[in-house]
Parts: structure tokens; sequence; C-alpha cells
């Protein structure tokens, strides 16, 4: 999806690039079928953002994908954090429907909510799918809520995503535009 990973794996060799609002980069592999590893950080000088992405497939399929992982990031080597999740996803490449549980934590404590997430994605032609991700978060009274479209050509894609509040929503959201090269 835009930024929450999908419960399938990227196949052995297989790989991306991606940049998310021209300022964070990422690069992402297929270690083995049921392995990936990802990382990427703030693409500014003297940045010291970073965040890694590692998943491991638990059930791979044609038309279901069961894995865990986590994303890890942090700001050089004093401030680091993560959230460890569970994600599924249903249907084919084509239609799918994601779902997504996960806590965060920090050093050896956990946080005390979880953060749930469905997501989905409809190719409505050739070259054009239609995308959505929503995040809630158990101790919060609000979700964020998107809307997007992608296209897709033979080994880019390109994204154009609104986020927005469910209590508190503006027109027609906050913009996202990413774009990714496959290998």
């Amino acid at each position: 999806l835009y930024f929450e990973p999908t419960g399938r794996t990227l196949g052995q060799g297989e790989g991306y690039f991606a940049d998310h609002d021209i300022f964070v980069g990422s690069l992402s592999v297929g270690i083995t079928d049921r392995i990936t590893l990802g990382g990427g950080g703030f693409l500014l000088p003297d940045s010291r953002a970073w965040f890694v992405t590692p998943k491991v497939g638990l059930v791979r399929g044609e038309d279901f994908n069961l894995a865990v992982g986590a994303l890890a990031g942090g700001w050089g080597t004093s401030a680091t954090g993560a959230v460890g999740y569970v994600v599924g996803t249903f249907g084919g490449t084509d239609r799918s429907l994601t779902l997504a549980a996960g806590n965060g934590f920090a050093g050896a404590g956990l946080a005390r909510d979880q953060v749930f997430m469905v997501g989905g994605e409809a190719r409505v032609a050739r070259r054009f799918s239609l995308l959505s991700e929503n995040y809630v978060i158990t101790s919060q009274s609000d979700a964020a809520v998107s809307y997007g479209v992608r296209f897709l050509g033979e080994k880019t894609s390109v994204d154009l995503v609104f986020f927005n509040s469910v209590k508190k929503p503006v027109f027609p959201g906050l913009p996202f535009l990413g774009f990714a090269v496959k290998w």
C-alpha cells in the first residue's frame, strides 16, 4: 500500500526503490521468497533519520498472504523505536484487502496502545488502481483515512494519495506523492 506493508513478500532477488514526497527514500529486496528486508531515511544533507523494515512471510499464496515484521527507526543512535506487526492480505494483484495489527515498543518497553490498519487496492484499468489505507490507534478517539490512485508502468508506479482525519476532515486531505521503481 502507501506506508503499511502488505502480507506479501518479494521474491528472492526482487527489489524496488521508492521515494515518498521527495524527502524520504527507501530500498527493499527479497532475501529469499519469504524474507524481505528494507530500509531508508530522509534524503536531506546531514540527516541522521533512518528506518529498517524486516518482514517474514508465514503464508505465501496467490489469494492469501500472511507475514510478521517490524518498522524500526530512529535519529542517529540515541532515539529509536519500532512497531512490530502481523499483516494479512486477501486477494490477488488486481484486488486485495489488507488487515494489520501492531504494537509499538522502545527499548524493552511495549506501548500500551495498539494500531490497526485496513487497506485495499482495486485495479480499475490496466495501468490504474484505486487505493485506501486507514488507521486506528486504540488510545485515540480519531482515525486516519486515505484515498488515492496508483498509476502503473512496466517497472514503475506513481501514487497520489490524500490522508485525512475522520473527526476533523479537510478537503481534499493532506497530499502524498510517491513513486517506486522495481527491478
